[in-house]
Order: C-alpha cells, then structure tokens, then sequence
C-alpha cells in the first residue's frame, strides 16, 4: 500500500562517484545483478541508466515511506 507520491531526481555523476568510491558496495546493495548486467558497457557501465534506475526505486520507496538508503531495501526494476 502506498503511503504517499514519490519522485526523485539524481545526477547522473552522483552515481558514477558512489561507484568509483564505494564500487561493488554500493551496486550489490542497489542494483539487481540484472540490472548491473543491463547497464554495463563493456568494460564499463552506462550511468544515465543507472540513475534512471536509482531515481525510480528511491520515488518508489518514498512513496512506501521507507526511503531506498535508509535501510537495507531491495527493489528490482
């Protein structure tokens, strides 16, 4: 049930330093291993879809009221 209406917005380069400093960390704890496998590119990843992703789970999260980085919240898209 939904407690409210969420949106988000990310900086596509807010994505791209959480990789760089945090790496696996913060991908596993995010992303899907479906989702890390759609957005790589080679030997990189495609961070637009990324954030895309990352904007889309934290709306829905705050919708639920729960908020993706508070807790250990698991959301596929």
């Amino acid at each position: 049930m939904l407690n409210g209406i969420g949106i988000d917005i990310i900086e596509i380069k807010r994505i791209r330093q959480a990789i760089k400093r945090y790496g696996n960390n913060f991908l596993t704890r995010v992303y899907s291993n479906g989702e890390i496998s759609y957005c790589r590119k080679q030997h990189d990843f495609d961070y637009a879809r990324l954030a895309v992703r990352f904007a889309a789970k934290e709306a829905y999260a705050k919708a639920l009221g729960v908020g993706l980085m508070k807790k250990k919240t698991k959301l596929s898209s």
